[in-house]
């Protein structure tokens, strides 16, 4: 696929590779420069797979280490088009939207890298503001947050009082990771744009 383009692996490729490759030609370009929509296909499926794989065994017990692009990418280079897309669809779209509402994924967000995170996204509030917010999903803890200046913290804990959003489980690890679903209507929240908006910075260091 050729030399990365800076920042491609830090989740540049997700937002200019917004592309659906059953509707354009494999070779066509992309707004990732030099990038087509066949390289885009093979990088997101390999990144997708590469990241279950190490979450996977991290949670078994049995940590592994990450592999290179080339590594990982290896296989779906050699796919033909048609097979490419529907590798796509199954490992990436498929298995990745299935983990996503996984107790194991939500647990990842919250111990594994929310607090670090939460420490850069705290530096987006002001000196006076601070934070308490619930993110709730039926029938799963809560995910907590708090946060003054210089401060956060983020737990799981059991359902109490006022959400300040509801959504899916899927959905909730989106917006842990700074990311939204395209529905916007999964996400349902009585808090008003002043909470929800310190909720966002808050989440922006992810």
């Amino acid at each position: 696929m050729g030399t990365r383009q800076p920042g491609l692996e830090n989740g540049t490729a997700h937002r200019a590779g917004r592309v659906r490759p059953g509707s354009n030609r494999p070779r066509a370009g992309t707004w990732c420069e030099a990038w087509t929509v066949r390289d885009i296909v093979i990088h997101q499926s390999g990144h997708a797979e590469e990241l279950a794989r190490v979450l996977g065994a991290h949670l078994a017990g049995d940590p592994v280490s990450t592999r290179g692009f080339e590594q990982r990418e290896a296989p779906f280079c050699a796919l033909c088009d048609d097979d490419l897309w529907s590798a796509f669809t199954d490992r990436h779209l498929g298995t990745a939207l299935a983990r996503l509402t996984e107790p194991w994924m939500t647990d990842h967000s919250v111990y594994a890298v929310g607090t670090p995170l939460l420490t850069r996204g705290v530096k987006e509030l002001g000196a006076d503001e601070r934070l308490f917010a619930r993110l709730r999903v039926p029938g799963r803890d809560d995910v907590a947050l708090t946060a003054d200046p210089g401060r956060t913290t983020i737990e799981l804990a059991s359902p109490d009082g006022q959400a300040t959003l509801e959504t899916d489980a899927a959905a909730r690890v989106l917006l842990l990771w700074r990311r939204r679903p395209a529905d916007p209507s999964r996400i349902c929240s009585q808090a008003g744009p002043d909470t929800l908006g310190r909720l966002r910075r808050l989440l922006s260091g992810y």
